[in-house]
């Protein structure tokens, strides 16, 4: 007997298993394991607005090249408890808007701009390792008082 599954437990179960599965970890050894990290973001803070810029750290820690498109990155924030993703695509500063291609065990360093209200936030990015998609996410961090 086949049992049919509603379009709602279907969507529910598919973001759950995209959310567990975008923290900082690879789809396994051959895939490329891509880390997305955030550095100490240097910023300024005024009447609850920050601007300034967040340094954003991919690490290929696998055996295969990680594919990173430059503008893929987007800067979420958190609210009521869920992430809402920004308006607007975060480019970096230098400007490049090519894939940055990183090789096995190495990473690449890249200064994002942000001009946005406080609050909590992560970036999340896609990359591509053998052909398949790996989306990515920091951990959260806090930007402004």
């Amino acid at each position: 007997m086949h049992r049919v599954l509603s379009p709602i437990l279907i969507s529910f179960v598919t973001a759950a298993l995209l959310t567990s599965c975008g923290q900082a970890t690879g789809v396994g050894s051959g895939d490329g394991e891509a880390l997305l990290t955030v550095g100490t973001p240097d910023v300024q803070s005024s009447v609850g607005w920050v601007r300034g810029t967040i340094p954003l750290v991919i690490a290929n820690t696998g055996r295969s090249t990680v594919s990173f498109s430059m503008c893929s990155a987007g800067l979420e924030r958190s609210v009521d408890g869920s992430w809402q993703s920004q308006p607007g695509i975060v480019c970096p500063l230098d400007s490049r808007t090519d894939d940055v291609e990183i090789q096995p065990n190495s990473q690449y360093s890249v200064q994002f701009p942000v001009s946005t209200a406080g609050g909590t936030y992560r970036f999340k990015a896609l990359m591509r390792a053998n052909n398949k998609v790996l989306t990515r996410v920091t951990e959260a961090f806090r930007l402004g008082t």
